[in-house]
């Protein structure tokens, strides 16, 4: 499990988007937190990834044959791209199930089975295929031209477009929830981005299963890439410790609010049952 955050932003009226994923993978031998989480796609584009090692792979090199295929990227036929390979995949493990199962291909099952397999055989096979899952999610992120692409595909099978910011694993919801606190949008400068993402990296971190360590990267419409290393960090975690949710020893007494008041109710209306 892990976290993975994707945030559009602004520098000099540039788009650039914050890239931050933890390092920890988990196995059968136990937790480490040695694994990067950044994919290179074709046509400059970057994948942050979240789920199993194999089902992770599978995606990835899909996603660069049909990207590598196609003549030029927009936000007009990115999210097709991308349904079709996770239309693909989804197809490919149902072909591998019924393989497992009964050695025979997808489309003859379909076309075949229910007239030649027992009736609770067939609903039986037909209800695991539709329980399928992808077993990974992505962040997809890149530029076509100066326009900002953010795509978070789930482990459902689906792909959805994001404006101002992405995020995927385990520790999802409390990094989204910490950029919507910030009020994070694709048009804040990159600094503050930054920050914010960072923040909400290390809030995800209240979930077990996502790591400590940290990998920050701020993509640029030309393709570059800038890595903030651990000292760049080091400042992030002075900068979180100051102005990011502070834990308490001790919350404030409530009890006042129940204190007795005068009653402002009518007598007349006291007296009624």
């Amino acid at each position: 499990m892990t976290i993975c955050i994707a945030a559009g932003c602004l520098d000099n009226y540039r788009h650039r988007i914050v890239l931050c994923a933890d390092w920890r993978m988990t196995n059968a031998i136990g937790t480490l937190d040695v694994a990067l989480k950044l994919r290179s796609l074709p046509k400059n584009f970057k994948c942050l990834t979240a789920g199993k090692d194999s089902e992770i792979l599978s995606l990835v090199h899909l996603l660069r044959d049909d990207l590598q295929n196609v003549a030029s990227i927009d936000e007009t036929n990115i999210k097709t791209i991308v349904d079709g390979v996770l239309s693909r995949r989804k197809k490919q493990k149902a072909e591998e199930y019924i393989q497992s199962r009964l050695a025979i291909t997808y489309s003859d099952f379909i076309s075949f089975g229910k007239d030649k397999l027992p009736s609770d055989i067939f609903r039986e096979m037909i209800f695991e295929i539709t329980k399928i899952t992808i077993g990974a999610e992505l962040i997809i992120a890149g530029f076509a031209g100066n326009q900002t692409i953010i795509i978070e595909t789930t482990d459902e099978g689906t792909a959805h477009l994001r404006d101002d910011f992405a995020a995927v694993g385990s520790g999802a919801y409390l990094a989204q929830a910490s950029l919507l606190a910030r009020g994070q949008n694709y048009g804040r400068p990159t600094d503050e981005t930054i920050y914010c993402v960072y923040e909400a990296k290390k809030q995800s971190q209240n979930i077990k299963s996502v790591g400590e360590s940290t990998y920050l990267l701020v993509l640029y419409d030309d393709g570059s890439a800038k890595e903030i290393k651990r000292s760049g960090q080091k400042i992030l975690d002075d900068c979180v410790a100051k102005y990011g949710p502070q834990r308490v020893r001790e919350l404030p007494s409530t009890s006042v609010l129940f204190a007795e008041e005068p009653s402002t109710v009518p007598a007349s209306e006291e007296s009624k049952p």
